[in-house]
């Protein structure tokens, strides 16, 4: 039927190809529902940011994978029936509109015939069609039926063509100079005339070149005879078959790489693929239900089926190639559980719903499943016994295909008492026999299928056996929730798979290469034994896409694994992985969720919740895709904003940022990730929404990316914003703050100095005025009553001398010493109060002085030691008074008590703190009679007490007693000049 050659052989070679077959691929359509303005879709076309744009005949619509962004005349649009769609080297999107009118788009603005001086001298009456920029970048337009037109956006070189009304079309040739087909001939345009240069004798439809097209893919033609392309302005031919008809196909076009699509009058479209050495091959029709107006690849690799009605199709990468079979009554979907290939090729399909197809010579039968009112129940497993007898294993039992009946019918226990036995799975051993995992294992009777099957039940025992298979040594595995057992003859043992706990599920058992067991788990990968003993483990960090494995099947060192995220066909070599390919809904399956599935040759088959899929294998190799990503739209405190530049917000705003994508096979599938302030830190996100409160003053700067779980990251979207804070939190605020936070303690402390400056001079006046007066007290005292007294007592004794009454004398002397006495006493109270005396070392002096005179009196030696500070240490009157008292009581109890012979006097210290000792050589440290009501030393104790001081009385070293007193630390006294006027 295909022909294939080249522009060096004029030889054309007839090609068979096999017969078109029809299939309708997995796809996602798109309509009104989803938010298309129409569902009459002409044309699309991908922008440089990776957006798709639908021509339809109620405007244009512009696609980001999730939401449709409708646009209208009202928006600029030149008409609202917009028929083609193309997008030139400098990003503008040309909209051709049915009434003859161009406009375009270009970043955010229309431009049509009432904001564009050019766009507005020309129309075509007959509606533009065509559309190409030449290598000159001056852009082509033909109309539908007899207009071109040169439109030069950047100079002034626009020009217009009419010819006869005859069906034409604008092109490049291979180095990117303009070409017009019109008709069967071929024209170019030199020194800006049209010179014809070729015409096709033979008849033909339709030359016609979309937008997907590049400069040197030619142009194409459908012909009676087969499909010519133009090649250094002349018709060659290139696929010869007498297979295109006027009444079947409608137009061609060619789109790299080397495809050719073939729009046909009535349903569907064909595609036919050239490969590298030249030959064309042809394709199934795809969607034989719907007519196709045009059919775009995108970058990714997404196929893009325009429609007149139903609106847009998506196949996303090899898709396209995958086939939904049809039975005889329509198409057969549902969820498909399970799968076996016979021995003659027909594939054999379970469904949940109880139902088995067979697809033969590649048409689905009618359901052969047993008879309707009853059902099989789920149908689980397949198996083709030795002797060709198809076996189904369902919830409600096995069963066995008749083919004379072209029904299946179930298989009877031993017991005829007991009904059918429940199957999860079932397996034929070396020698023939049938194995039925149930409740329990159960074993067939005869393992010839002629002489009938029937099982009967083991001595396992009534468990729940989940999964049974038989290796070639004879022996059956087995496995229960999360147990593997293995059945060799009558003994059963428990075979303990590592890492395996009772939390965990074992899913599924099948032999691998070179006798090996493989064990699927639902969370634990897939385990290799081998007799028994583990050799290795596929999981995530090996190349497994998902450790939940649900389904597996083993084809020699081919492993096909039924995961939660697809599909994974890997080879294995040694117990390890050393190719694989994932296949699910970002790929050639409508689905991740793969049930079971087969290879056969080129092709897999695979058992789905969608359907039953038949597609190419190895699937269609794809580049790593990294999505584009845009920012969508920006929040504060839930208002959308419109921002250019950086984004200004308040200090406690929340921000709410949106980023979408451009995916159109991926979406829910997508990683998110930002950073913040360029930490070099990726949080993860989980939806392109995303929201920030609580930003800090200052220039920050939001990043954001996205990626395919399996791809690499897309180039961050980055957004700067500025939190401005309140007007108190300023710079200019807060050094005006500090200025007057300065000066108020400036005031505050000047105010406390001249308030301590006022009291301390207070202090000064008051200490003043009260040495003023003592010392005037101290000076009448001395002067007035001392002299009184020194006057009596120098009479007195006097008169005691001259007298010679005994009596009178002996009360004279007494009289004399009482005077004295109140003289020493009067010079004690003029010594505390005269100020001059408010120091330490006067103190020492006075004390010493006054013990020395006391002791001499009563004949006891007196002796001193001072080491003091040379420093005039303050020491008030009470102090000095107290201290006084202190010693001539201790003096007092020497004296009375002691018996001693020398009294010694120590002074030592300085600022920090003074000691006063008191030390006698007498009879030892008295002891107060009791009752005698006698309390010197509590006297002492809290006199030292009252002046802060700490006393202790006890023996002293040499026998007698000594009294210590320790006074508090004392300071230099204050001097203050006070200035006056």
């Amino acid at each position: 039927m295909c022909v294939a050659s080249t522009r060096f052989l004029p030889l054309l070679l007839l090609l068979r190809c096999p017969e078109l077959w029809a299939q309708t691929p997995i796809h996602r359509r798109f309509t009104t529902e989803e938010g298309l303005p129409s569902n009459t879709v002409y044309a699309a076309v991908q922008d440089d940011q990776g957006y798709i744009w639908f021509a339809t005949d109620a405007g244009v619509s512009r696609f980001d994978g999730k939401t449709f962004v409708n646009y209208g005349t009202e928006d600029g649009l030149p008409d609202s029936d917009i028929i083609n769609l193309y997008q030139d080297s400098k990003r503008r999107i040309w909209f051709l509109g049915f009434n003859g009118r161009l406009g375009f788009h270009l970043d955010g603005k229309f431009h049509n015939m009432t904001n564009n001086a050019d766009l507005a001298r020309f129309r075509c009456p007959s509606g533009f069609q065509s559309v190409v920029e030449d290598a000159e970048g001056m852009m082509w337009f033909g109309g539908i039926r007899h207009d071109v037109l040169r439109l030069d956006p950047d100079g002034d070189r626009d020009r217009y063509w009419e010819f006869s009304p005859r069906p034409l079309s604008v092109g490049l040739d291979e180095e990117g100079r303009i070409l017009v087909t019109r008709g069967r001939s071929i024209m170019v345009l030199r020194n800006e005339e049209w010179q014809v240069t070729d015409s096709l004798e033979p008849p033909f439809q339709n030359v016609f070149l979309r937008p997907s097209s590049g400069p040197r893919n030619g142009m194409v033609a459908l012909s009676s005879g087969g499909i010519p392309r133009i090649v250094d302005h002349r018709w060659e031919p290139w696929v010869v078959t007498d297979e295109l008809r006027n009444e079947k196909h409608q137009a061609c076009w060619f789109e790299a790489p080397g495809t050719i699509w073939i729009r046909r009058w009535q349903r569907g479209v064909e595609r036919w693929k050239v490969r590298d050495d030249g030959e064309v091959t042809a394709q199934r029709v795809l969607f034989p239900d719907e007519t196709i107006n045009f059919v775009y690849t995108d970058r990714d690799r997404n196929v893009w089926f325009a429609t007149p009605r139903s609106g847009v199709m998506l196949c996303q990468p090899g898709q396209e190639e995958t086939v939904v079979h049809q039975g005889l009554t329509g198409p057969v979907k549902g969820t498909y559980l399970s799968l076996e290939r016979d021995r003659r090729g027909v594939i054999w399909a379970g469904t949940a719903a109880g139902q088995v197809y067979a697809l033969e010579e590649g048409r689905m039968s009618a359901d052969v499943g047993w008879e309707i009112d009853r059902g099989m129940g789920r149908v689980k497993g397949l198996l083709e016994q030795p002797g060709g007898t198809m076996l189904a294993a369902a919830d409600n039992g096995v069963f066995r295909f008749d083919p004379a009946k072209r029904r299946f019918f179930p298989v009877r226990s031993a017991d005829a008492r007991k009904g059918m036995v429940a199957a999860k799975g079932i397996d034929v051993d070396r020698d023939g026999h049938l194995w039925v995992a149930s409740f329990g294992i159960h074993r067939s009777v005869d393992a010839d299928p002629a002489k009938g099957i029937a099982v009967q039940p083991t001595a396992i025992g009534i468990q729940r056996v989940h999964h049974i298979v038989c290796d070639p040594t004879g022996r059956v595995w087995y496995s229960t929730m999360s147990r593997l057992h293995v059945l060799e003859g009558e003994v059963d043992r428990h075979i303990p798979v590592p890492g395996l706990s009772d939390d965990s599920s074992i899913s599924d058992l099948c032999m691998g290469p070179g006798g090996t067991l493989l064990v699927a788990t639902l969370d634990k990968g897939i385990h290799m034994l081998k007799d028994g003993v583990a050799i290795a483990r596929i999981h995530r960090g090996s190349g497994l896409v998902s450790d939940r494995v649900e389904h597996m099947r083993c084809l020699g060192d081919t492993v096909l694994a039924c995961t939660s995220k697809g599909l994974q066909v890997f080879v294995l070599e040694h117990g390890k992985m050393v190719s694989s390919w994932s296949l699910g809904a970002s790929s050639v399956l409508a689905t991740d969720q793969v049930n079971d599935a087969l290879l056969v040759g080129q092709r897999l088959f695979a058992a789905t919740a969608l359907g039953h899929c038949e597609a190419p294998f190895p699937p269609p190799p794809a580049a790593p895709f990294i999505p584009e990503l845009h920012l969508t739209s920006i929040s504060v405190n839930g208002q959308r904003v419109v921002h250019e530049g950086d984004l200004e917000v308040n200090t406690g705003d929340r921000v709410g940022v949106v980023v979408h994508p451009i995916d159109y096979s991926s979406q829910r599938q997508l990683d998110y990730q930002y950073s913040l302030d360029r930490s070099g830190s990726w949080a993860p996100a989980e939806s392109g929404n995303m929201e920030f409160a609580g930003m800090g003053k200052g220039d920050h700067r939001l990043q954001m990316r996205v990626r395919r779980p399996d791809g690499g990251w897309s180039a961050p979207v980055e957004l700067a914003i500025r939190v401005i804070p309140p007007w108190w939190d300023h710079v200019a605020f807060k050094v005006l703050g500090l200025l007057l936070l300065s000066a108020a303690t400036g005031l505050l402390v000047r105010n406390s100095i001249t308030r301590s400056y006022r009291r301390a001079l207070d202090r000064e006046r008051q200490r003043t005025a009260l040495n003023e007066e003592r010392r005037r007290i101290s000076a009448d005292v001395h002067d007035d009553l001392g002299a009184e007294l020194s006057n009596v007592l120098m009479h007195v004794r006097n008169a005691a001398r001259t007298t010679s009454d005994p009596v009178a004398k002996s009360s004279m002397e007494k009289v004399a010493g009482g005077v004295a006495v109140t003289i020493g006493r009067i010079d004690e109270i003029i010594w505390s109060l005269d100020p001059q005396r408010d120091n330490l070392r006067a103190t020492v002096h006075f004390i010493e002085q006054q013990a020395s005179d006391h002791l001499a009196t009563h004949g006891i030696n007196f002796r001193t030691a001072v080491s003091i500070s040379e420093d005039e240490l303050h020491l008030s009157a009470n102090r000095r008074r107290e201290l006084w008292l202190i010693v001539r009581e201790a003096l007092r109890n020497v004296v009375k008590h002691a018996k001693a012979s020398t009294v010694t006097i120590t002074w030592t210290g300085d600022a920090r703190g003074s000691t006063l000792t008191i030390e006698d050589d007498g009879d030892g440290f008295p002891e107060e009679p009791v009752g005698t009501g006698r309390s010197g030393l509590k006297n002492m104790q809290e006199r030292a007490r009252k002046i802060g001081a700490t006393f202790h009385a006890g023996p002293g070293a040499n026998g007698g007693t000594k009294v210590e007193v320790v006074l508090p630390p004392m300071t230099s006294p204050q001097r203050m000049t006070v200035r006056t006027r």
